[in-house]
């Protein structure tokens, strides 16, 4: 007797949510946006401080702590929302966010334990790092035996390995190649359910043509018409090299004085919050001025999403200075490279492979002024057949970060662990084609 297929509905784990503080909400609020206009709705299981404070109808108070009794709880709420699929949005670098607790970790154990039915799927947002060797083992089983018998769980599932957010996830989602190859040397066991979708664009494109915003971003600034700008996109955080991109941004001032560096962003984010924010951009404002840059740089502050599409179309050249190097899990990059932006970033250790075999990316080592400095004035001097080229490359390259795209393969995913088929993520992209309404004025 054949089933009927199972519709997913779908409920996001986050261990808080303020989309315009942090990059992995705002991916998830953006891939709900996508989910929805696929027909495919969601809601957002959090703390019931990340609730209220965002004010988001959909995102509902599921708990108070990260801790045991939290995790109880939230599975209790997704019992009662009536979700088939559960997707938890996991990072171990960013920890904070489900403060600082492993019980997250045990989601799949509980989940089975108090019988509900569904499916857990599991995005991992940064490299695996040793999330197995650091929770699992002796120690972590016998506290895990100890938890399931005070709270009485149906289960025999006290297996640290099994029990493991990764191991008992139905599908593990990466979002960059470098992981997916971790993930697969890592759990060699679940290799076959390690599937990889890019992140999309958090910025759309706006409505102007790129002409049209290099005049106006030009205007706003007052900045001269033959103003050559270099823009760096996202919060400026301790993660970006901002004095490896100052001094070698310097060193084109020297020889060129037409050259203009926009900084698009701000400084607060879930890291850095309130005054820390405000001393740290007061800071960095002062390096700016001792510099003698004063003149040259411009830091725009939080923008809203058509202010900051309309600098990067206005712009000429996109850089991302990670200190660590840059992989296709920056939304800062992608966001450049869907607006076309011929674009310079620093290379990971190992590097991205996709980013590696890219003709829209240059890639520079981390910390090195003077190749970073040579970079750009090549581009800064390049043929506009040159940059055509570039940007042309930019946008069949960023044809897999259309969120259109992007929903489909999750909903795909979904249809696969819920009704225990393959996965398939074979879409046919070529309705995706870039046009040329942001190329034109090189």
């Amino acid at each position: 007797m054949q089933h009927e297929r199972r519709v997913p509905i779908v409920a996001f784990v986050a261990g808080n949510y303020a989309p315009d503080l942090c990059g992995i909400a705002d991916y998830t609020e953006n891939l709900r946006r996508a989910l929805h206009e696929c027909g495919t709705e969601s809601t957002v299981l959090t703390t019931s401080d990340s609730a209220e404070s965002c004010r988001i109808p959909s995102v509902l108070d599921a708990l108070t702590n990260w801790d045991f009794g939290g995790v109880i709880s939230l599975v209790r709420t997704i019992r009662r929302v009536g979700a088939n699929i559960v997707h938890v949005q996991y990072t171990r670098h960013n920890s904070s966010r489900f403060n600082h607790r492993a019980e997250i970790l045990w989601l799949p154990a509980v989940v089975r334990g108090l019988g509900l039915s569904v499916r857990i799927v599991t995005t991992v947002h940064e490299s695996f790092g040793d999330i197995e060797s650091e929770w699992s083992g002796p120690k972590a089983s016998l506290w895990l035996d100890s938890q399931v018998k005070n709270c009485g769980l149906r289960t025999s599932l006290l297996d640290a390995e099994r029990a493991m957010l990764l191991p008992g996830s139905d599908a593990i989602l990466v979002t960059t190649a470098l992981n997916e190859s971790e993930g697969r040397s890592r759990f060699r066991l679940a290799a076959d359910r390690i599937v990889r979708i890019p992140i999309g664009s958090n910025i759309p494109l706006h409505r102007f043509s790129r002409t049209e915003a290099a005049c106006r971003l030009r205007k706003e600034q007052g900045w001269a018409t033959d103003s050559v700008i270099i823009a760096s996109f996202g919060f400026l955080s301790v993660d970006r090299d901002l004095s490896l991109l100052l001094r070698a941004f310097r060193m084109l001032v020297a020889t060129d004085s037409r050259v203009r560096l926009l900084l698009i962003g701000g400084v607060e984010s879930m890291r850095l919050r309130g005054q820390k924010a405000k001393a740290a951009c007061n800071k960095l404002r002062e390096i700016i001025a001792d510099l003698g840059l004063a003149q040259y740089v411009s830091i725009t502050g939080y923008l809203s999403r058509d202010d900051v599409s309309l600098n990067l179309l206005g712009s000429d050249i996109g850089v991302t200075p990670f200190k660590a190097g840059t992989t296709l899990k920056s939304g800062s990059l992608i966001a450049m490279l869907a607006h076309h932006l011929p674009t310079i970033a620093t290379r990971h250790n190992p590097p991205d492979p996709d980013l590696d075999d890219s003709r829209s990316v240059v890639l520079v080592p981390p910390n090195d002024v003077d190749a970073l400095a040579k970079s750009l004035k090549v581009l800064m001097t390049s043929s506009p057949d040159s940059l055509a080229a570039m940007r042309y490359a930019c946008a069949l390259f960023s044809q897999q970060f259309d969120w259109s795209i992007i929903a489909r393969k999750h909903i795909s995913v979904y249809d696969a662990v819920l009704n225990e088929s393959e996965f398939n993520l074979g879409l046919d992209e070529s309705c995706y084609l870039p046009t040329e309404r942001h190329n034109d004025g090189g």
